[in-house]
């Protein structure tokens, strides 16, 4: 997508050629930058939302839930405009208010897995966004790289069991890395690790 390619300040031009319409089209719908980038913010919201959504009522345990949750942000990083992907700042009431919904969601699900005993009672809607974002930066299509992500994903939910065991960084820095993506796992799994342990009371932006 050429937001993610060019940022912010991508031409109205390009987006136009890379959508296969003329420029003007795109004008008579969006009349500047910004309104388009708007537009394209609330769709990944709602979007972001849906998968929550299918998540939650998937039927899976809670931990399965949010791993479904994730694994679709995953499979769709190369299509979301969103504020944690390099995505505007939000600016629209009912964009945040979707956001809002797609919190309320994830809250759901922990609750479930809270009550049912299998996730911990302190993790938030907020640090699911936040991990969840991580994994799903938009980049060039790369298999072994979403397997790295989906092995990740892995470690960071048996992170937030209720049970789960507490490891020494010592010891995880003795764990045999195999990958084929490069040293740049490593730096990974140690910020999964972070992410694990670290709980914003407050998602800043979304991955929502």
């Amino acid at each position: 997508m050429a937001v993610h390619r060019d940022g912010l300040g991508v031409p109205m031009g390009r987006i136009a050629a890379e959508a296969g319409v003329g420029v003007g089209t795109l004008y008579r719908h969006f009349p500047t930058r910004e309104a388009l980038l708007a537009e394209l913010t609330h769709r990944s919201f709602v979007r972001v939302l849906a998968n929550a959504l299918a998540a939650e009522r998937a039927g899976a345990d809670p931990v399965g839930c949010l791993r479904l949750f994730v694994e679709a942000a995953i499979s769709q990083r190369n299509e979301l405009v969103l504020p944690l992907h390099g995505g505007p700042p939000l600016t629209s009431r009912a964009t945040r208010a979707v956001r809002t919904e797609v919190h309320r969601a994830i809250r759901r699900i922990l609750d479930r897995g809270v009550g049912a005993g299998v996730i911990s009672h302190d993790i938030t809607p907020g640090d699911i966004v936040a991990f969840g974002s991580m994994l799903a930066q938009p980049r060039p299509p790369d298999r072994h790289w979403d397997a790295t992500c989906r092995r990740l994903l892995d470690r960071y939910l048996r992170g937030i069991a209720a049970d789960a065991p507490q490891r020494s960084a010592r010891h995880l820095r003795r764990q045999p890395q195999e990958t084929d993506v490069g040293t740049g796992v490593l730096d990974g799994e140690r910020a999964a690790g972070r992410a694990a342990r670290s709980r914003p009371s407050r998602a800043t932006g979304a991955f929502p």
